[in-house]
């Protein structure tokens, strides 16, 4: 298992989550059903390079079910 570097930052008032991948990237954004976007890099677009969490507080309760969460890169 490898060990990735993240920034997670919280902005309460809006209950969004913003987890990114150090150092930071070039990403393309796509939604999962959940409402969980997924950064997927730029240069390798196969590869998750961060996550926006909009509604974070709705999502926790999925966030243990099978491909919520696609793995980092």
């Amino acid at each position: 298992m490898k060990t990735k570097k993240l920034k997670a930052t919280y902005y309460g008032e809006k209950d969004i989550l913003y987890l990114q991948t150090l150092p930071p990237r070039l990403a393309r954004v796509d939604e999962t059903k959940y409402g969980l976007m997924v950064r997927y890099d730029w240069d390798k677009p196969g590869g998750v390079v961060g996550f926006e969490c909009l509604d974070f507080s709705l999502l926790i309760p999925h966030l243990a079910e099978p491909g919520v969460v696609p793995e980092l890169v």
